[in-house]
Order: C-alpha cells, then sequence, then structure tokens
C-alpha cells in the first residue's frame, strides 16, 4: 500500500474583494456550448480558462479560476482582461498575443454566485490595470483618435 499526503489546500474560494492578481495560466482556447436560462442554446468558438493568483495582501497565494469568452455577448471581458495585463488599447477585431498576457498583474474585484449546480462560482469584476499603470495607444487609428479624444475632455 502506498500512503500518499495531500500537499494543496482547495475548495476555498478566493474571500470578495478587490485584489492584485498576477495572471498564471490561460487554458484554451476551447469552444463551448451552453443554454441561456431563456432557453436559448449559445455557441461559443473561443473560450478560456483564466488561473490567477492573488499577489499581494492576507490572500496572497490564493486561486482563483474564471471564464473569459472571447466571442459572444461577453467578448469585451476579455478585451478587459488583455488591455490591464498587457497595457495596450485594443478595438474590435485587433488581434490579441495571450502569451503577453501571462505572468503579468492586474487588479480584479472577486465575487462569488450560485450556480444552478448548486456550486459557488468565482467571477472576476471590474478589471483594471494595476494602479499607476494605463493602457497605451497601439498602432491602431481608432485607438490612437478615441484617446486623443479622451484626453482634450480631461483638459
Amino acid at each position: 500500500m502506498k500512503i500518499v499526503t495531500r500537499k494543496a489546500a482547495g475548495g476555498d474560494p478566493v474571500p470578495e474583494g478587490t485584489y492584485v492578481f498576477t495572471l498564471q495560466e490561460l487554458r484554451g482556447p476551447d469552444a463551448r456550448d451552453f443554454t441561456k436560462d431563456d432557453g436559448e442554446e449559445v455557441h461559443i468558438d473561443q473560450s478560456f480558462l483564466a488561473i490567477a493568483k492573488v499577489a499581494q495582501g492576507p490572500s496572497t497565494g490564493r486561486v482563483a479560476m474564471a471564464r473569459f469568452d472571447v466571442d459572444g455577448d461577453f467578448g469585451w471581458a476579455f478585451t478587459t482582461l488583455a488591455q490591464a495585463c498587457t497595457g495596450k488599447r485594443y478595438d474590435e477585431g485587433d488581434p490579441i498575443e495571450t502569451d503577453q498576457m501571462v505572468g503579468r498583474q492586474f487588479t480584479a474585484t472577486v465575487q462569488h454566485r450560485a450556480g444552478n449546480d448548486g456550486r459557488v462560482y468565482t467571477d472576476l469584476r471590474k478589471i483594471v490595470p494595476v494602479a499607476g499603470t494605463r493602457p497605451v495607444a497601439t498602432t491602431a487609428p481608432k485607438a490612437r483618435a478615441s484617446l486623443a479624444k479622451a484626453a482634450k475632455k480631461s483638459r
């Protein structure tokens, strides 16, 4: 008989609150299908599971996992994560190099919700760059124009 010791604690979600995270891994992209509460069938071509570790504070080292769809109604959330991690602005249709996101930090608010299956799920909300950093324009003309317009308004 071989005796093994469990080395990882698990099951306890990161407490609700706002944290600085380090993006440890993006698993995917994978296609997925699901049914909305209203019965509508949805197909997503590209979906990632983001694995992020709390980088500061009393919950340092705890891991949060959240799913981000690249396409579909919530594709904007993946773009927001990419912008927060890389410091670049992305317009619709711009390519996003996911390798540049891994290992980078971002700030997010953790919220928990009960799933239809009775399990507790972690949502990462209000994703922004770490304080003191700000996204920079890419070479896309639309991004430069929108930043210039925003800068004029703030003066």
